[in-house]
């Protein structure tokens, strides 16, 4: 009896659930008052954000989520809570399972 050999979508499966992983690079998060696991990854300068208005500046993040446990896309400039702080959805790309969505959160 021959078993099935893996194809590209099982490996690809296998990263995902790789790097969502807790015990890899994946953290529980909060996310509008529901658990689910992901990457909240600062990007750009965040050192230095850039300035939105007097004493406000903006921090730009990436999110990575498992679209099943997201169940769904948010809407482009939809809120999310996350871990306590809000962010503006700038952009969504859903590929292979996985959501990563670009958001913008205003610091004082």
């Amino acid at each position: 009896m021959t078993l099935p050999l893996p194809n590209f979508k099982d490996f690809v499966a296998a990263d995902n659930a790789t790097f969502l992983n807790p015990a890899e690079f994946g953290d529980l998060l909060l996310i509008n008052d529901r658990e689910i696991v992901g990457v909240l990854d600062q990007s750009g300068d965040t050192e230095h954000p850039w300035a939105s208005a007097e004493g406000v500046s903006v921090l730009t993040h990436v999110l990575f989520v498992s679209l099943a446990d997201f169940g769904g896309e948010p809407e482009q400039n939809e809120w999310l809570k996350i871990n306590g702080r809000r962010y503006r959805v700038d952009r969504v790309y859903a590929d292979m399972g996985v959501l990563t969505i670009g958001l913008e959160a205003n610091v004082t």
